[in-house]
């Protein structure tokens, strides 16, 4: 059976689900973020990194002014860009300062690529598109079979 015009005929019948798992998943992800943003949370994951040795210095190389930022000049910010080393890799850290200190201490858990400093623990790597068709699947089960 051609798959496109499977969907073109049942795409009514499964919009609820899509749009279901829409909302679910959105939410989902919000307070996840909220939520790993806790004091408590961020010193649990700083005390695992450091426990690890999961932890980086990373050394400032430069800073540029955002010019794609749309507010006036004396507004815009300045990124500054820190260069780190972990397992023979190279990796680049940015932050928003205008006294950018000259090195940095990064922690991470898992990924060395997603380090950050101590008050920012909350990791990066958010698999939303792997949750929303998990809940699609779910609620697809649940109402076509129950």
């Amino acid at each position: 059976m051609n798959v496109f015009k499977w969907i073109s005929q049942n795409w009514m019948e499964y919009f609820p689900y899509v749009f279901a798992s829409a909302v679910i998943t959105f939410v989902w992800c919000i307070i996840r973020e909220n939520l790993d943003m806790l004091p408590g949370k961020q010193e649990k994951a700083k005390a695992k990194a450091i426990k690890l040795g999961h932890v980086v210095s990373a050394y400032y190389v430069k800073s540029y002014i955002n010019k794609s930022d749309y507010r006036s000049a004396e507004y815009r910010q300045k990124i500054c860009v820190y260069n780190y080393e972990c397992n023979g890799k190279k990796y680049k850290y940015q932050i928003l300062s205008d006294y950018p200190p000259e090195s940095i201490v990064l922690y991470y858990v898992r990924n060395p690529k997603n380090a950050r400093p101590e008050g920012a623990m909350a990791s990066k790597d958010r698999h939303w598109i792997v949750r929303f068709f998990v809940i699609l699947a779910i609620i697809i089960i649940i109402m076509k079979f129950f």
